[in-house]
């Protein structure tokens, strides 16, 4: 998956998927389907992946692993941006955030806060993006989260070219 060599992948989380059923392995069973989610977002398969997210989920939901049923909800949300249903993305955004604070996981409000800013970034308003993207990098770098700087600095980048901050933009998308 890491290296995109999705056909590879998916060949494996295939089998994964049969013996975790199988073998009546629940925990085994929603980890294969949220990488295979993944894979099908990857791919721009936003509806499959959502899918595959929600049934990852609901497994979760049966563990009682609320931790896991936010990271299906985060992948939920983070789909329905890349379809352009930023409603639906504010929507998980807000709920996962609520859980993830309260659970002081610090990638999970990250994401959160990703899915939160990217919504309210490509609905044109960029002080509610701005501020969820700091408040994310704060969360990131006092965490370590290096893919939760990176990708808030992409963001930021995007917020301030909309808004003509071009220099700066560019030395952050750089640092991103």
């Amino acid at each position: 998956f890491l290296q995109c060599d999705y056909d590879r992948a998916i060949t494996l989380l295939e089998s994964s998927i049969d013996l975790a059923r199988a073998h009546g392995d629940p925990v085994s069973l929603a980890q294969s389907l949220q990488f295979r989610g993944s894979i099908a977002r990857e791919r721009g398969e936003y509806e499959h992946a959502i899918d595959l997210h929600l049934l990852s989920r609901t497994i979760w939901n049966e563990l009682e692993d609320p931790a896991n049923v936010g990271r299906s909800l985060n992948y939920v949300g983070f789909a329905s941006w890349m379809m352009g249903d930023f409603a639906r993305t504010n929507e998980l955004g807000q709920e996962t955030l609520h859980l993830f604070r309260a659970r002081r996981d610090t990638e999970g409000v990250a994401w959160s806060l990703l899915n939160l800013a990217a919504a309210a970034l490509y609905g044109q308003q960029l002080d509610e993006a701005e501020e969820r993207l700091e408040e994310c990098l704060s969360w990131s770098r006092a965490g370590g989260f290096k893919e939760g700087i990176a990708w808030s600095l992409n963001l930021l980048g995007y917020v301030l070219r909309m808004r003509g901050q071009s220099k700066r933009a560019e030395m952050i998308l750089q640092d991103s």
